[in-house]
């Protein structure tokens, strides 16, 4: 099995595995949207090693801002349509003028919770906090597992390790 092979099986194992386990750790946890948690893990898990800790970082900051302008801008407009259409305007353009852009999907995400709910209320902006917790947190201990030539429980690893045997063989 060739490199290229090998990274995209670790790569769909990583964002099967970590998005599922978001979904069920968010579901244990009775939030509403739990879903939304494996979302956040797969596109958090898109990124290289190096880029995760900054995304994460990234993605709280852009997170306050998006619940501000979801708070300032839904409660204007009775329809869920155009309101959302000015969040994401405001948020798109909060992502852009602070580099922040990787951080767009997640945002609109959020966005999205709000508009369909018109909640503002501590438990909603908790709800999402945790979604967002649960799936970054998700995404970093599956973005810090070392791919290696020894399996470390990985099934990926075992397919790999296989191949290189039946190819030394011949």
């Amino acid at each position: 099995m060739n490199y290229k092979t090998r990274n995209a099986l670790m790569l769909s194992l990583k964002i099967g595995a970590g998005s599922a386990l978001a979904i069920l750790i968010a579901e244990f946890l009775n939030l509403q949207s739990a879903p939304s948690a494996g979302t956040i893990a797969l596109l958090t898990l898109l990124t290289t090693r190096r880029q995760t800790v900054q995304l994460i970082i990234n993605r709280f900051i852009t997170f306050i801002g998006t619940i501000l302008i979801c708070w300032l801008f839904l409660p204007l407009q009775s329809s869920q349509i155009f309101s959302f259409a000015i969040v994401l305007f405001f948020v798109v353009v909060m992502c852009e003028m602070s580099h922040m852009q990787n951080t767009l999907s997640v945002n609109a995400l959020i966005a999205t919770h709000f508009a369909l709910t018109h909640s503002f209320d501590l438990n909603m902006i908790l709800n999402e906090f945790w979604l967002l917790c649960i799936g970054v947190v998700i995404a970093y201990l599956f973005n810090m597992m070392r791919q290696t030539k020894y399996p470390i429980l990985l099934t990926a690893d075992l397919v790999f390790i296989n191949s290189e045997r039946k190819q030394k063989l011949n």
